[in-house]
């Protein structure tokens, strides 16, 4: 895992003494929508609706709508389905 430390500076300090240290390279556990739309190249408007659906499982924080990383994969998962035994029967 590597850390890599920036100096920020927030309204009314000074640069110096003031450090944030940022992990690079490990995932995210929670995702934002807009992140897991941007991911999947999906409209979040659709993400919106199989949420309601119950398709993609979220996590409520009030206002905030966070996606566990494992829930994506688990979204991914279902929608790449093997084709039904009926669909190869009408193929031969």
């Amino acid at each position: 895992m590597a850390y890599r430390v920036r100096a920020s500076r927030q309204f009314g300090e000074s640069l110096l003494g003031v450090k944030v240290i940022t992990v690079v390279g490990e995932p995210k556990e929670f995702l934002t929508l807009a992140e897991v739309a941007q991911h999947l190249r999906l409209s979040k408007s659709k993400l919106y609706a199989d949420r309601r659906t119950g398709h993609l499982p979220v996590l409520r924080f009030g206002r905030l709508i966070r996606i566990r990383r494992s829930d994506m994969e688990g979204y991914i998962r279902r929608a790449t389905h093997a084709p039904d035994s009926n669909t190869q029967k009408q193929q031969t």
